[in-house]
């Protein structure tokens, strides 16, 4: 009984989330309750790649949650088009037209998605022709942004800012690094601070407790059970805002819940800010790890005095491991403080 009570809460929830997609929302419920029993739930990792460019396509995605990457190859190598989201949708293309795949797709945040395979995609046509309606428009749209500047990479919005001592000063790097991205280069820029400490080090820094600068934001958070974020934003002066994870909810109930939602609760942040830094500890645990791994970039500070070199090479080879062998996507920075002092 208890499992038969699960599928049923399961299918009423996969019910309730494609209802809220522009897809299938003017299809009826019942009939939307009896082809969603045909979608099968998906998890792919950072860097898995769901659709390949020229591959036979036998099934959709629809994103739960995380995010993925579209590229296409263009000169012999391949090149980024656009980010899809939670509730956006690919591979139908394929399927509709029996053409093979137009566009490689990757994970880029770990994902949860559902797969729709061809027989019931096309029941589903068959039934709703608004569907097919909306998905003309759609192609419409899609083809619009495929003739804009393709690039060769994502450009990075999600960074982890990590050191490998803690007193090297990487809260006032941060900080400062964030006022003058908002104060010269006009970036929206937030910082989440997995370990703020007490009130009276943020107000060091000028930084005073707000509002949530975006219901929406708040709305999709709440959808990953982490609405209890609502209360810890605070906002500097020179237009940047800090999220304080830790601040004033560090039960275990609170870091399980960021544990098990952190694609969500990172994707959410890159569709409202243009920069996204994440400051995380010499010792961030799993939160942190996961952080590290799925972040675009990490910025590492270090101590390069001579005695602490075994422990730069050892942290470095930790983050290279994290990124998947990608040196690239780390730089490395060096302190000139030691807890208050200058490093000779």
């Amino acid at each position: 009984m208890a499992v038969i009570a699960a599928e049923k809460k399961s299918h009423q929830e996969l019910c309730s989330f494609l209802e809220k997609i522009p897809l299938f929302s003017a299809v009826p419920r019942d009939q939307l309750e009896r082809i969603s029993r045909f979608f099968k739930p998906r998890f792919a990792r950072k860097g898995r790649v769901l659709c390949r460019e020229g591959d036979a396509g036998d099934a959709m995605y629809v994103i739960k949650t995380g995010s993925v990457g579209v590229f296409v190859e263009r000169g012999g190598a391949e090149a980024f088009v656009t980010y899809l989201h939670r509730g956006d949708f690919f591979g139908e293309l394929a399927l509709l037209s029996g053409t093979r795949r137009m566009a490689t797709v990757r994970v880029l945040l770990d994902a949860e998605l559902y797969e729709l395979d061809r027989d019931a995609f096309m029941r589903l046509m068959e039934e709703n022709p608004a569907v097919a309606l909306y998905l003309s428009r759609h192609y419409a749209y899609r083809f619009a942004q495929s003739t804009h500047q393709v690039l060769k990479e994502p450009l990075p919005g999600l960074f982890a800012v990590t050191s490998t001592h803690e007193g090297l000063g990487r809260s006032h790097l941060l900080y400062s690094l964030c006022h003058h991205l908002v104060a010269e280069a006009g970036k929206d820029v937030l910082v989440v601070d997995l370990n703020p400490g007490p009130p009276g080090r943020l107000e060091g820094f000028g930084i005073r407790p707000a509002a949530c600068p975006s219901q929406d934001l708040l709305q999709v958070l709440a959808e990953g059970s982490l609405v209890f974020l609502e209360d810890c934003w605070c906002h500097h002066p020179s237009g940047f805002e800090v999220l304080r994870v830790f601040a004033s909810h560090g039960s275990d109930d609170t870091l399980r819940a960021l544990e098990e939602h952190v694609s969500l609760f990172m994707d959410a942040l890159r569709k409202h800010f243009q920069m996204v830094f994440f400051n995380v500890g010499s010792d961030g645990g799993f939160l942190g790890e996961e952080i590290l791994r799925l972040s675009d970039r990490i910025l590492l500070l270090i101590n390069n005095t001579r005695q602490e070199l075994g422990r730069v090479r050892a942290r470095l080879a930790y983050l290279k491991d994290l990124s998947h062998g990608r040196l690239d996507h780390i730089k490395v920075g060096v302190s000139h403080l030691a807890g208050e002092r200058g490093l000779p």
